[in-house]
């Protein structure tokens, strides 16, 4: 296996997926990501407060959850202290650097502009649906319902312009 193939391998998870799709009951779609990975302070995050989600990351033997280091966070924070990011976030960021994570799944529009600049690339909850579906895991019309319960029950912010833009493309996907 090339040195790529294996850094795209290492996904790191920040909560908002975790939270979204547990929303959506779809928290089964982030097994197409087969090694994740995820910093204690989000781990923290989703179970202190009860957040949606709490149950199936607790249950969930997939996620791998690492600690990082003061030394590793304020590496990031000097990095990228132009973006205001929050003591998980920093860790996100800190643990892709650590196992050269090759895919940041977020849903914090921050976070995902700070991994831009480190040259990560990011998804959000949005994206894992497009990605599921295209694999054939969601059909298309689960997926057009995702889409849906994503703007409608979910506390994702989504504007109606990008699910309409979504819900056309598929539509074209579909002829």
């Amino acid at each position: 296996m090339s040195d790529g193939a294996s850094r795209m391998s290492e996904v790191v998870l920040d909560a908002g997926p975790v939270i979204h799709l547990s929303q959506l009951k779809l928290f089964r779609l982030l097994a197409l990501f087969p090694s994740l990975h995820t910093p204690l302070e989000v781990r923290k995050e989703i179970t202190r407060f009860d957040l949606p989600g709490k149950r199936e990351f607790e249950r969930s033997e997939g996620i791998h959850v690492h600690r990082v280091s003061g030394s590793e966070r304020r590496a990031v924070e000097a990095e990228l202290k132009a973006f205001r990011l929050q003591k998980p976030d920093i860790s996100v960021l800190a643990l892709c650097r650590k196992i050269q994570a090759g895919l940041l799944l977020t849903d914090d529009l921050e976070l995902r502009r700070a991994a831009e600049v480190i040259g990560l690339e990011s998804c959000g909850t949005l994206g894992i649906l497009l990605r599921t579906s295209k694999r054939g895991w969601l059909s298309l019309d689960e997926t057009r319902q995702a889409l849906r319960d994503l703007f409608n029950l979910s506390s994702l912010y989504l504007s109606a312009k990008l699910l309409d833009q979504v819900l056309e493309a598929l539509s074209r996907q579909d002829k």
